[in-house]
């Protein structure tokens, strides 16, 4: 090799080593690499991603990245829990959750921290502590964070999310003034066609029949419901008949025969400020233990009796303490977990088992259609 070639070599080889690199083309990549490359991305990276040029966008569009969750809120009366925070209590903002385990890290994270009580933790939906969570950490946690500004604003991003994700679960949380005001129309958007579950906010509000008529026109609520605003008198209950979960706050017009036959198909049951008795809850037992509301799995009274009310309960109701050859020792329902040691159990005719427990001022009425689950953090250890 003569000297100018080994030169020319050695010059070759240390630009290749030590020279500007050249920067990687992402759009370039063939579709499944390019997908692969996308779907390992987080939420707030895609989004950004999203923004660098129509051919990114258009490319992204044909992929759609699947995300868990998407939370619409839009928050007036945000209700606050903590007496030393005196941030304006008013939300609107979209909150996108990428995998389930960040919901799960981030709803134990809030239900360990001391200064919540079980009373507390146990009186909000799942939504709520994902939501004090981002406060918390005030957009440096794992979720991604949008506001916007008016209905225009909202239905503009909720069309650009649809054309860019692919939804699991689409939530909405809004004020009832809101919800059948300014904003009434973002429920007849395409992405509320995954839209199943619904909470309905605003203390000093009445959800009336034709509320309830116009929501269930445009939304499936075949997950659930969550109402924290008031009933009046005349408002037509036979309209939840057929929503599996219903968390309701206002209570106080639900009767015995109300649980009865609007309830009848119902799965999980809140109430929280109700009229309910320990005469009423017995009649309710009864009716269960003769074969009525076949698929329900748990009965929560809130805000109701001491433990000696229990006693009355299940006075001349055959009942077992718990047994571990019997049913697990932990009830799950959804992200929350129910230590049923200390509880009652009742068997019907037909084999099905029920728990009955009271846990502070609250009484649990828990159906194991599966006694022994096959997650085995489920069972007794």
């Amino acid at each position: 090799m003569g000297f100018f070639a080994a030169l020319f070599w050695m010059f070759s080889l240390v630009r290749r080593l030590f020279g500007k690199k050249k920067p990687f083309k992402l759009l370039n990549l063939p579709y499944l690499a390019f997908a692969k490359v996308l779907n390992g991305m987080k939420v707030n990276e895609a989004v950004n991603l999203s923004q660098t040029s129509i051919k990114c966008e258009i490319k992204m569009k044909r992929v759609k990245k699947r995300i868990y969750k998407i939370i619409i809120e839009n928050l007036d009366d945000c209700e606050e829990i903590d007496e030393e925070n005196t941030e304006i209590k008013h939300l609107q903002r979209i909150i996108l959750v990428n995998k389930k385990c960040d919901v799960i890290d981030a709803y134990n994270y809030m239900k360990n921290c001391k200064k919540y009580t079980r009373r507390v933790f146990a009186g909000y939906s799942v939504n709520f502590w994902i939501s004090k969570f981002c406060q918390i950490y005030k957009g440096k946690s794992s979720f991604t964070e949008i506001s916007y500004l008016n209905l225009e604003d909202l239905i503009h991003l909720l069309q650009h999310f649809h054309e860019l994700f692919a939804f699991d679960h689409v939530n909405l949380v809004m004020d009832h003034g809101r919800l059948f005001g300014d904003y009434q129309e973002v429920v007849k958007h395409i992405l509320f066609r995954k839209c199943h579950y619904v909470e309905i906010c605003g203390r000093k509000s009445r959800l009336t029949t034709e509320n309830m008529q116009y929501l269930m026109n445009n939304i499936d609520l075949k997950y659930g419901l969550l109402i924290r605003c008031w009933h009046p008198s005349g408002f037509d209950k036979e309209l939840l008949s057929g929503i599996p979960r219903l968390d309701i706050f206002y209570a106080q017009n639900y009767e015995l025969e109300d649980v009865k036959n609007i309830f009848r198909f119902c799965e999980v049951i809140h109430l929280h400020i109700h009229a309910f008795t320990a005469k009423c809850i017995k009649q309710f037992i009864l009716h269960w233990l003769a074969g009525h509301v076949p698929n329900l799995r748990r009965f929560r009274f809130v805000c109701f009796c001491y433990p000696e009310v229990v006693d009355y309960i299940l006075n001349e109701i055959q009942h077992f303490k718990w047994d571990a050859n019997r049913r697990a020792e932990i009830f799950i329902d959804g992200l929350e977990k129910i230590n049923c040691g200390a509880g009652y159990d009742i068997e019907r005719d037909d084999g099905l088992l029920a728990t009955l427990i009271c846990i502070g001022k609250e009484v649990e009425f828990l159906v194991w259609h599966d006694r022994f689950p096959n997650d085995l953090t489920q069972r007794s250890h």
